[in-house]
């Protein structure tokens, strides 16, 4: 059986049974024999493809539509391979129709969805779960991987503008930049809006400003190159898309709650089967569950609300247990950020030392170390610094901080 280029469904391998025929033909047509050969290559290689395809979950998609133009291209001809890729995570509302200009495929709306990234409310965090949270609160159609912790932040004034003096409600901006309508503490209504979107509507009109003068500077957000004739059109085909965005997001937060019901239980599934195999293998499951290889597939797994299996395990349990074992000897895998009661092996002397007293061991056994630059461990809240000119000094700095210690105990008085 083999998938033709043009159809989804299965039809019969005709070039099996009749290639044998070819064997028969004069050497001087053995060039044409040769392409044919390539063609068939080239279709049961495309057959092996879709069936790997077939098998994908929108994320894996999604990746794969970047790896190469002609992987783009078998994906974007196929779209069949898209609703079969959601047969796992039923219901995902589809992506806004919209008119504006960007980017609303189904590869990049996929990538939005079940991406995860960092909040884009603290860029300090990254985001707790594989696909991007949205609130109901006005951020439905703004603000993807936002954090639980995150939440109360967006309700400050850096946050979101509410339009008491209904400021925008007829402006050019008002009419597409994202809103929701709010009720005030007086009963009044309001429109309210991501300061951060109307500071970059201000920044994006005098961008085009500066086209109409032939000013040739950049403003670091990269917007479009337009002329303020050419904004002006977008801004229309932006209000025309605005109903149709809002309402995805609002498709989204329903979905979201019973997606996060499936992953749970696909999480608990899969727990037990990494409690089952560490038995097994007389490991504490807790500890590979951090293994950066088994972490990546328990991740991948709940995203596609998949459960493990016995074969999953034994293609990549020589790795994790390997990453296991340098893990209890004190050597975390590149890339891994140790926990601050681990105890990690020192970089210049075989002892092993708490994350949380790592720094202090620096200091106290190897003064020409930086202690500020150890691999494996986090970097201290708020970006603290020990003070390069005190060897023997703990204490740790705020930029500020170690700039004003800087000019009171080591600045050159003259």
């Amino acid at each position: 059986m083999c998938y033709l280029a043009s159809s989804p469904f299965p039809v019969r391998d005709a070039f099996a049974v009749s290639f044998g025929v070819f064997e028969r033909f004069p050497r001087d047509i053995g060039l044409k024999v040769r392409r044919f050969e390539q063609l068939v290559g080239k279709m049961e290689e495309n057959r092996k493809i879709a069936q790997v395809l077939d098998h994908c979950s929108p994320y894996d998609l999604a990746q794969l539509s970047v790896v190469s133009k002609s992987l783009r291209l078998l994906i974007q001809t196929h779209s069949h391979l898209w609703i079969a890729a959601q047969r796992n995570c039923a219901g995902v509302p589809p992506p806004p129709v919209v008119t504006s200009s960007g980017n609303y495929s189904y590869s990049a709306y996929a990538l939005f969805v079940f991406g995860g990234g960092s909040c884009t409310v603290n860029i300090l965090h990254a985001a707790p779960y594989a696909y991007s949270r949205r609130t109901v609160v006005f951020e439905v159609d703004r603000h993807p991987a936002l954090l639980r912790e995150c939440r109360k932040s967006i309700e400050t004034v850096a946050c979101l503008f509410v339009d008491k003096n209904r400021k925008y409600d007829d402006n050019k901006w008002g009419k597409w930049v994202p809103r929701l309508k709010a009720t005030l503490q007086n009963g009044e209504q309001a429109y309210v809006y991501s300061a951060r979107d109307l500071k970059y509507a201000k920044r994006e009109q005098q961008d085009a400003f500066r086209v109409d003068r032939g000013n040739s500077e950049r403003d670091p957000a990269g917007f479009r190159r337009r002329s303020w004739k050419q904004l002006e059109k977008e801004h229309l085909r932006r209000e025309e898309s605005r109903p149709a965005v809002h309402q995805n997001g609002i498709e989204l937060e329903v979905w979201r709650k019973r997606y996060g019901e499936q992953m749970n239980v696909v999480r608990s599934r899969n727990i037990k089967f990494v409690k089952l195999m560490s038995a097994v293998d007389d490991v504490n499951y807790r500890g590979l569950l951090r293994c950066p290889t088994l972490d990546r597939i328990f991740h991948a797994f709940k995203r596609d609300l998949t459960f493990l299996t016995h074969t999953v395990w034994m293609h990549n349990r020589s790795a994790i247990l390997t990453e296991f074992k340098y893990m209890n000897n004190g050597v975390f895998p590149q890339g891994m950020v140790a926990h601050e009661h681990d105890k990690i092996r020192c970089s210049y002397c075989p002892r092993l030392i708490t994350v949380k007293g790592m720094a202090d061991h620096i200091v106290d056994k190897h003064k020409d170390q930086n202690p500020d630059v150890i691999p494996f461990i986090p970097k201290a809240k708020g970006d603290k610094k020990h003070c390069p000119d005190c060897p023997d000094s703990k204490r740790i700095f705020t930029k500020r901080g170690l700039e004003d210690h800087s000019q009171v105990k080591h600045s050159i008085i003259s």
